[in-house]
């Protein structure tokens, strides 16, 4: 299980500028509980290349995650921030995000036994993985359909609705990145909270997340003074954010910063 950030704005901006420094230090701070490695995507401009960042370290161990945080400009960027769960390996190729240099994702979630997944994929695409998590198959996925349909709003859809059916209660909660847009899914009402993982931490109530309770897999958004939009899981607070719909795919095209949230694509 892990958190998840994501924002998109006129002119390449820090998180930092985004969030406050205040807010910008509590996703960094919440490392401590979910400290399995992080990652971070990125396009410099609309229409630019879609570059990746990734460790399998700590990032409260380290000062990368707060310089990316707070001195790397971007157009638009997603953050994550791992928790490994179900005996997934902490590896460099299983931290997130999952980028193929034109598009990158970085998921919440379990989609596990991972056979039906597994028979999901081609062999060319099973052959063609790096890692062992569940999370680079959905990855893996969604590319396939993003080539077949060019549309990632499109291809995001078709594949919850695929992994749906196999894993009715998983969380699918995700960020994507392409060099165009931007697109947040959130789907994840079965989901159970990983109670166990949070108690195996050791931490003390005063450094756990907040909201790390029923609504751990909420999604929430907000506009971004001067334009643009940021959204985040839970552990930033929930004052001056709206909840995203469950079960929607929420896309922001990079160009125009035009925001749509459809809730009809996943009952489709």
């Amino acid at each position: 299980m892990c958190r998840l950030l994501a924002h998109a704005t006129p002119t390449a901006l820090t998180t930092r500028r985004v969030l406050g420094a205040q807010l910008a230090r509590r996703f960094e701070r919440m490392s401590l509980l979910h400290d399995d490695g992080w990652g971070s995507a990125w396009v410099d401009a609309p229409g630019g290349s879609v570059h990746r960042v990734r460790d399998a370290s700590p990032a409260h161990t380290q000062d990368r995650l707060r310089r990316v945080l707070e001195s790397d400009p971007a157009a638009a960027r997603i953050v994550h921030l791992r928790l490994a769960t179900d005996s997934m390996a902490v590896t460099a190729m299983n931290a997130h995000p999952f980028s193929d240099g034109t598009l990158a994702l970085a998921h919440n979630g379990s989609i596990v036994p991972t056979d039906s997944l597994q028979r999901l994929l081609t062999d060319d695409e099973r052959a063609g993985l790096t890692g062992t998590t569940d999370s680079e198959m959905y990855f893996t996925l969604l590319r396939r359909h993003l080539s077949e349909s060019g549309d990632l709003r499109d291809a995001a859809a078709r594949t919850v609705r695929a992994l749906r059916s196999a894993y009715p209660e998983a969380s699918l909660n995700a960020v994507a990145l392409t060099a165009d847009s931007l697109c947040v899914i959130h789907s994840s009402s079965l989901a159970r909270v990983p109670w166990e993982d949070f108690m195996a931490s050791g931490l003390s109530t005063e450094d756990m997340p907040l909201d790390h309770s029923e609504v751990y897999f909420r999604m929430s958004y907000r506009a971004v003074p001067g334009g643009g939009w940021v959204f985040t899981s839970t552990g930033l607070g929930s004052d001056s954010w709206t909840a995203l719909p469950e079960d929607s795919i929420s896309t922001v095209d990079l160009a125009s910063l035009q925001l749509s949230i459809d809730s009809q694509e996943l009952a489709a």
